[in-house]
């Protein structure tokens, strides 16, 4: 379901773009990655660690970020 809502949060704004594109609005959704929460301290502590690993895969496969 997260992911599904930030894919939701990632088109919404896409088409907020689109449709207001020429019209001097700037649409950017914003995805901080990992932060402490309430929610985030029932994670595991190896989970952040997996995070910054799966980071630095993608970083050394020259993947890029989507950008929009």
């Amino acid at each position: 379901m997260y992911a599904r809502s930030k894919t939701a949060n990632v088109l919404f704004t896409v088409e907020f773009a689109r449709r207001y594109r020429g019209r001097g609005v700037q649409a950017t959704a914003v995805h901080p990655g990992a932060i402490r929460t309430v929610l985030a301290r029932h994670v595991g502590e190896d989970v952040p660690n997996q995070m910054i690993e799966n980071i630095n895969k993608e970083k050394e496969a020259k993947r890029e970020p989507f950008l929009l």
